[in-house]
């Protein structure tokens, strides 16, 4: 499956992310839901030379922003507004979600994009 490409977002460094999105449902070419449910799902993001740089997921874990399942069997995702602790620079992410309630096995990648981290103005 090749995933869709989100617009590009610019955000300045240590801002609240807002511009975040809501995923699904997912339909496929009958229009039915996916045959397996969307028990965890993760979005990762790693910059140009693919250092891994922060995560958001499905399963609560300090250290990783929230993803929140809204409907497992028509894989409807929300990703709430939160800190995205990134530093300045160019990042790519794209967003997976897993048949198994523990992100393992083989992932579904449905959406990926860029977004741009920039300096504030009023910086320290």
């Amino acid at each position: 499956m090749i995933p869709a490409v989100m617009p590009t977002q610019t955000i300045y460094r240590n801002d609240l992310w807002e511009q975040v999105y809501y995923f699904g449902p997912v339909e496929d070419e009958l229009s039915d839901p996916p045959e397996i449910e969307g028990l965890s799902c993760r979005m990762q993001f790693r910059d140009v030379y693919d250092n891994f740089g922060y995560e958001l997921s499905s399963i609560v874990t300090e250290g990783k922003g929230t993803i929140t399942i809204i409907d497992s069997v028509n894989h409807e995702f929300d990703i709430p507004a939160q800190a995205l602790p990134l530093e300045v620079g160019t990042w790519l992410w794209d967003f997976e979600v897993f048949g198994t309630d523990d992100l393992t096995g083989l992932g579904i990648t449905y959406y990926s994009g860029k977004i741009i981290v920039v300096k504030d103005i009023s910086h320290a």
